[in-house]
């Protein structure tokens, strides 16, 4: 390789014209010496008497060598600088490469070792069935006791109602409100939003106890790969590319999971917030067609999931970043546990 590096500069080196420029004009010097000094004694006969002028050309050699050095050794040092840019600007360059290789190599490893891991979890039954639970009963029931119903929780009545467990079938009433959430001061509909809310993460806390493993690594995977990104270490592309992958791992009815933990349950805030600005759930197109999984509507619309999307000016990367030092900073735990999932923690500005 630096054999290569030498050839190359060397070859540089002779292409440039001042190198050819200087060259010429010596050898023409050199040849026409004699006829130089015929030309000189002409003019300058009056001064100096021709019979003592005896320059011959080895002097006159000398003379030119003594005139022409300066300049050449510019060049040749002028020439040298510049290679040793270079060779600094390649060594730069080599290094870079070689770091974007090592992060490269530590993101594949971490990345795919997580995996394995998050897809041991993912294929256990219990897992299995969780989901299942979450998704088919808890979510997207067609009868009225289910999210997409608000449980069939009637404007200004909230009592006596049922929900599903996976199971037995359970009584909901007013009395199971915890007492730090006050509806002094709330509308009927805000009611029935702070109990489905409630009954949700319910839902989701009976099957916690199976399936936090699958949420927890698949929140490591996320932190990990913003990590890198935020750190450079990875582009654009590696980390689309990465995020593209863990999305094929996961079912439609896992992603719908995903999306109600992250935005309805309270254990799901800091999974959501890795979540904003990855377009794991798609883009804009792919919600309107419903790409990738049947959104639970009416309680979730594409508009709740615009701040999941990897936008081109980076407006949600930077929430990211807000809403990760935001929620680190709170170390009220009365402040804390005021916090009832992403929804009402994103309101809180």
């Amino acid at each position: 390789m630096a054999i290569e590096k030498n050839q190359k500069d060397e070859k540089q080196f002779y292409k440039d014209w001042r190198f050819w420029a200087v060259l010429i004009i010596s050898v023409a010097i050199l040849y026409f010496l004699p006829a130089l000094g015929k030309v000189y004694r002409f003019f300058f006969s009056e001064k100096v008497n021709p019979n003592n002028i005896s320059i011959s050309r080895l002097e006159l050699l000398k003379l030119f060598i003594s005139l022409i050095a300066p300049i050449l050794t510019f060049l040749v040092f002028r020439n040298t600088l510049k290679m040793q840019d270079e060779a600094k600007s390649d060594r730069e360059k080599d290094k870079k490469a070689e770091e974007k290789r090592r992060n490269i190599d530590d993101a594949n490893r971490e990345f795919y070792s997580l995996l394995d891991l998050f897809k041991k979890e993912q294929n256990k039954q219990d897992t299995k069935d969780s989901i299942s639970f979450l998704f088919d009963k808890a979510i997207n029931s067609k009868d009225n006791y289910s999210f997409i119903k608000d449980y069939k929780i009637p404007l200004g009545n909230g009592t006596g109602f049922l929900y599903y467990l996976p199971t037995k079938t359970k009584l909901y009433n007013e009395s199971d409100i915890p007492k730090k959430y006050t509806t002094e001061n709330l509308s009927e509909q805000e009611k029935v939003e702070l109990k489905v809310e409630l009954i949700i993460t319910v839902q989701f806390d009976e099957v916690y106890n199976k399936m936090s493993s699958y949420f927890k690594i698949f929140h490591r995977i996320l932190k990990s790969l913003n990590e890198r990104h935020d750190e450079n270490k990875l582009d654009e592309h590696e980390f689309k590319n990465y995020i593209g992958i863990l999305r094929t791992q996961l079912s439609s009815e896992e992603l719908v999971v995903i999306l109600v933990n992250s935005l309805y349950i309270k254990r799901g805030v800091g999974l959501a917030i890795e979540l904003i600005g990855t377009s794991l759930f798609g883009d804009e197109k792919d919600f309107k067609i419903d790409q990738h999984f049947i959104l639970p509507k009416p309680k979730i619309v594409p508009g709740d999931l615009s701040i999941f999307i990897n936008d081109n000016e980076g407006k949600n990367i930077e929430k990211r970043k807000y809403y990760e030092k935001k929620l680190k900073s709170i170390d009220d735990i009365a402040k804390f546990e005021d916090i009832r999932n992403f929804k009402s923690f994103s309101k809180e500005e």
